[in-house]
C-alpha cells in the first residue's frame, strides 16, 4: 500500500499509470478540510520539491494540524478503494472523445498534433 503516507502526486493526462482520486479531493469532499487548507499545502508541496523534497501532501496537511490521523487514514482506505482513475479524468476523457466524435460527424479534418 504505497498510500500509507499520504502520498497525493498529481498526476496529468499524459501519465501512463491510472491516476488514483486525489487525496484532496476526497478531504473536501468529505468537509474533512477547506478548499484554501488543500490549495496551501499543495503551493508548500511545490515548494518542497524544488528543494528536491518530496513530502505527501498528507503528511503536509497533518503538520499544519488541517486534519488528524485519523481522518488521513480513512481518506487513504477510501481512495485504495477507489477505481484507479479520478472523476475529473473520466469526464475530461468523455469530453474529448465527444469533441472528436462532433467533429467527425461534421465532416471537419482532424487537428494536427505537433
Amino acid at each position: 500500500m504505497s498510500s500509507e503516507n499520504g502520498d497525493n502526486t498529481q498526476k496529468t493526462p499524459s501519465t501512463t499509470r491510472a491516476a488514483k482520486t486525489l487525496l484532496g479531493e476526497i478531504l473536501v469532499r468529505r468537509r474533512k478540510i477547506k478548499k484554501y487548507q488543500l490549495d496551501f499545502c499543495l503551493r508548500l508541496q511545490t515548494a518542497y520539491k524544488r528543494c528536491d523534497r518530496h513530502p505527501p501532501i498528507g503528511r503536509l496537511l497533518l503538520l499544519h494540524r488541517a486534519i488528524t490521523p485519523k481522518a488521513l487514514a480513512d481518506a487513504l482506505e477510501t481512495q485504495e478503494k477507489m477505481p484507479g482513475e479520478s472523476v475529473t479524468a473520466v469526464i475530461n476523457n468523455y469530453e474529448q472523445t465527444l469533441s472528436q466524435i462532433k467533429r467527425l460527424l461534421n465532416g471537419e479534418p482532424e487537428p494536427v498534433k505537433g
